[in-house]
């Protein structure tokens, strides 16, 4: 079996991100400057249920390796 390893290079110099419509808020989140209050909180209780079905998901597969341990 061969292994070949290839190098790739990037030209970053056209890689800058544009900040323009974007601020942080105050958790440190960059987010549009357009975006409506409703719209950033809907956009927050999602990532909150999203991390919290991963958090429940871990804690569920934890324990289903002690009780069959």
């Amino acid at each position: 079996m061969s292994c070949y390893w290839y190098v790739v290079w990037f030209d970053t110099t056209n890689m800058k991100k544009d900040y323009t419509n974007k601020k942080k808020d105050s958790y440190g989140n960059i987010v549009d400057k357009q975006l409506s209050f409703d719209q950033y909180w809907n956009d927050e209780d999602m990532k909150l249920k999203l991390s919290m079905d991963e958090s429940d998901r871990q804690r569920n597969e934890r324990l289903s390796k002690i009780n069959n341990s």
